[in-house]
């Protein structure tokens, strides 16, 4: 993984990805992001997509994990290798045009909490 983010450096010209600056953002997403996404995981409210692979693929499993629109949906976008957290509600997210929706996606591993109690 770090070779891929280094490389993206050279490719994207992306000045923040050095080996010193990727292996702060996984020791801050290990200590920051992980547990928020443990908490959900063992209510067994997460759903977990492979964002890997294309990012139609990402955006269309994504789509797939909605529940119909009576139930509370809450949508955590944790950029792997980050400590930003990105939350958004089901609405936010269909507001937002096709083409913004993939690019929100691209490397981001999205984990649906669905929260029942919650009103």
């Amino acid at each position: 993984m770090e070779r891929r983010l280094l490389s993206r450096n050279q490719v994207e010209g992306r000045e923040d990805d050095n080996i010193e600056t990727i292996r702060k953002r996984f020791k801050v997403f290990l200590e920051s992001s992980l547990p928020v996404i443990n908490y959900y995981d063992a209510k067994g409210k997460v759903r977990k997509i492979d964002a890997a692979r294309p990012i139609e693929e990402v955006f269309e499993s994504v789509k797939g994990i909605f529940a119909p629109k009576n139930e509370k949906v809450i949508l955590v976008f944790a950029l792997v290798l980050s400590s930003h957290i990105l939350m958004l509600n089901e609405e936010d997210f269909h507001l937002r045009e096709p083409n913004q929706r993939k690019e929100l996606l691209w490397e981001w591993t999205a984990v649906a909490a669905f929260d029942e109690d919650e009103e």
